[in-house]
């Protein structure tokens, strides 16, 4: 379902703020949350047709965020969680968000946001993990030492759009799967 709607899966990374985040979560595995274009959606469920979909969990405010002042600025409002939005972080460098930032313009803004802060929860935007299964694992590993509470994968294809306008195409479904599996053993592995 993720493939065909334009979704993505976030993966917790960072242990100490991941743990944070599983207990705003209440208690789930971030690595069982599926945002959906349009639809928020919670832990995978099997089906009778043996493929996961997902059911519906409370919502939770997560402002973005896109350097530190930003992110200190969300802590000190007493939100929760921040999500680290790539749009945010390409705006800011004076890109669009169409895949011109890269994991490492990415990655230095994510360590700016969690060094301003003491313990917020912040949400990475992974982008489509820049490139194939062994850089979604690169990504996750990378924003976990970053400190990450969680990493946000999207299944669009490359060329990317940003995911507010039309025209974006995602991969097939055994791209994505595997983009999946790819960033649930990198956090495993770490």
């Amino acid at each position: 379902r993720t493939a065909a709607r334009g979704g993505a899966l976030l993966v917790a990374a960072a242990a100490s703020r991941a743990s944070r985040l599983r207990d705003i979560l209440g208690g789930r595995g971030a690595d069982a949350v599926v945002v959906s274009e349009g639809e928020r959606w919670g832990p995978l469920a099997e089906t009778r047709h043996t493929r996961r979909r997902p059911t519906p969990t409370p919502m939770h405010q997560a402002p973005c965020c896109h350097d530190g002042l930003t992110a200190r600025l969300i802590e000190r409002a007493g939100f929760p969680l921040a999500f680290m939005s790539g749009f945010a972080v390409a705006a800011a460098r004076g890109f669009p968000d169409a895949g011109l930032v890269s994991y490492a313009e990415v990655a230095d803004s994510l360590r700016a946001c969690v060094e301003a802060t003491t313990s917020l929860p912040i949400i990475a935007d992974g982008d489509t993990g820049y490139g194939n299964c062994v850089a979604v694992a690169r990504t996750v590993r990378g924003f976990a030492v970053a400190g990450a509470a969680g990493v946000l994968i999207e299944d669009q294809a490359s060329p990317k759009s940003c995911g507010h306008v039309r025209g974006k195409a995602v991969v097939s479904r055994a791209d994505a799967v595997a983009r999946v599996r790819a960033a649930a053993d990198a956090r495993d592995a770490a």
